[in-house]
């Protein structure tokens, strides 16, 4: 067994699933949650501006009036500086959220603060039919012994 450490997996390789992540899912997420609540002006620029930081950017810190800004600064005391796409991406991808939830005013004292900017994209699912259907598929586990109802709610989950 090799004890190697194997690379960091980063997001700056075009096609790569993480570059997936930066430079597709993250603008169509952008785009969603601007459709999805009345943000005026200032939020929208933000997001708008942090999109185009994460795709062609470098990492900067938070405010430092951000409650949690001495955390991330530690987190990120090797980062901050580069381009998104040279951090870990998991890392940057945290961080990516935790901007976006700045952006949108969850943090900060006023209209928005501590709106989930999801919320609507997360009620949507829920209310679609196939949440109906799977949970009709399932409201027989009552009946079931244990190991059965585990079996089949570890199936349901891995669709």
């Amino acid at each position: 067994m090799s004890s190697a450490i194997p690379p960091v997996i980063r997001s700056d390789e075009p096609g790569s699933f993480p570059w997936g992540v930066f430079h597709e899912r993250h603008p169509r997420l952008i785009r969603q949650v601007i459709d999805a609540l009345p943000y005026g002006p200032a939020e929208r620029q933000r997001l708008e501006q942090l999109l185009v930081e994460s795709t062609t950017g470098v990492l900067t810190p938070l405010d430092e009036s951000a409650l949690d800004y001495a955390q991330w600064q530690e987190w990120g005391r090797d980062l901050f500086g580069m381009p998104w796409g040279e951090a870990p991406f998991l890392w940057a991808e945290s961080y990516f959220y935790r901007r976006l939830l700045d952006a949108t005013g969850y943090f900060s004292p006023g209209a928005w603060q501590g709106i989930d900017p999801f919320a609507p994209l997360k009620n949507a699912e829920l209310a679609g039919p196939a949440v109906d259907d799977e949970l009709a598929a399932l409201g027989h586990l009552a009946s079931l012994s244990t190991v059965a109802s585990a079996r089949r709610m570890i199936s349901s989950a891995a669709v």
